[in-house]
């Protein structure tokens, strides 16, 4: 909008298509078509020269992780922008016969994709959450390079070679401890955060960090239905039909990084979760793959996840019976949220059990079993001896 005479005149908005590269930006539209610098002084000349349109800007992109910074400067300026998925602008390009892929064709492709489809503008994250992901992604990578390097390590002979690999080995765990403290830290300022993350430890194979690492991934847990919640993380079955052929359903695209987080709640639940457990033995007596039965398990875990978020009570986790449900409600109110905050910050600061049993007032078994079932452990710091 723009004042003229004292009355409010509504522009249409232009999309403005930018393909985004690690140091340029390439920006297309109607009447305008430059390449920027990725980085701050690129930002404000694009801004500039958008804002010089006849109508108010509309930026489309595609979602990565360059996209960032042009996203946040543009979320401050209040400008609207669109994430769009790289694969569904590939689709789009070749829908309109674009077989040539250039950066400059592709910025003019996202214009044209943002007037065709008219997308809706990308919710932009809050700070609390944005920083949540970027521990939580950050966390993530450090884990699977600890991994790497551990099975890296066994097959060293050397001792010198060894002794090398247990230090890089030990300065990536002290990272990942930072990281947690970090994340603790973050979670600890929200109220709401820490009001689900209490109510997702309430089901069994979820700890604290599978929680946190949920609301990261998916902050739209409690606002979308069973159904949309289940695309996005990329375990419902898509239908494949043609006439009389018919291929076998299987999912597709969705976030990688929740299925990741979701497989190991999800290997626990066929164990131990007295729902769940037939479920999936029912499923592989009708002669379901593993992996299928396993992903339906995926599915029905999520779904549940998100009524837990919707919720502002605690329900009854659905992995229980109803005797059961109750006894471990009854448990879990026992210790509010305030108590817990309390026994993962003097567990973070080296506290013993047994001290912090007398601090709460609690057994020292009651304390342990806290601290295990909601992921939350000693971390040792190593000893530094002055000279």
């Amino acid at each position: 909008t723009h004042t003229a005479g004292g009355r409010l005149n509504f522009m249409k908005s232009m999309y403005v298509g930018i393909d985004i590269g690690k140091t340029a930006l390439d920006v297309s539209a109607p009447g305008l078509s430059l390449r920027v610098q990725n980085n701050a002084s690129g930002f404000r000349t694009l801004l500039q020269q958008s804002c010089a349109l006849s109508s108010a800007p509309h930026f489309i992109c595609e979602s990565s992780s360059y996209a960032r910074r042009l996203a946040a400067f543009l979320n401050a300026e209040r400008y609207s922008i669109t994430l769009v998925n790289p694969f569904r602008a590939r689709q789009f390009a070749s829908a309109t016969g674009r077989l040539a892929k250039t950066d400059r064709i592709d910025a003019a492709m996202l214009a044209e994709m943002g007037r065709c489809l008219n997308p809706a503008p990308t919710p932009h994250p809050d700070k609390t959450q944005a920083l949540l992901l970027h521990v939580s992604r950050r966390r993530g990578q450090l884990m699977a390079i600890q991994r790497t390097l551990k099975i890296q390590h066994n097959h060293l002979w050397n001792p010198k070679l060894r002794n090398g690999s247990r230090a890089i080995i030990a300065a990536v765990e002290q990272q990942i401890r930072n990281l947690d403290l970090q994340l603790s830290a973050i979670v600890s300022r929200s109220p709401a955060l820490r009001a689900r993350i209490a109510r997702f430890c309430m089901v069994p194979g979820i700890g604290r960090t599978t929680a946190i690492r949920l609301l990261a991934e998916v902050p739209e847990l409690g606002t979308l239905d069973r159904k949309r919640i289940a695309s996005l993380a990329g375990v419902a079955p898509y239908t494949s039909e043609s006439g009389e052929n018919a291929v076998r359903r299987h999912i597709h695209g969705g976030r990688l990084h929740l299925r990741e987080t979701l497989f190991m709640p999800a290997m626990v639940a066929l164990v131990r979760n007295p729902v769940l457990r037939p479920f999936y033995r029912k499923l592989r007596e009708r002669g379901k793959p593993h992996r299928v039965a396993l992903v339906a398990v995926m599915r029905k875990l999520l779904i549940y996840l998100n009524h837990l978020a919707r919720e502002t009570t605690h329900q009854a986790p659905l992995i229980r019976t109803a005797a059961g449900a109750k006894k471990f409600t009854d448990r879990g109110a026992e210790w509010a949220t305030a108590e817990l905050d309390r026994l993962g910050q003097l567990v973070a600061e080296g506290v013993p059990y047994k001290l912090i049993a007398e601090q709460l007032g609690r057994s020292l078994k009651s304390v342990s079993s806290m601290a295990s079932r909601n992921g939350i452990r000693h971390i040792y710091l190593p000893v530094t001896v002055s000279q």
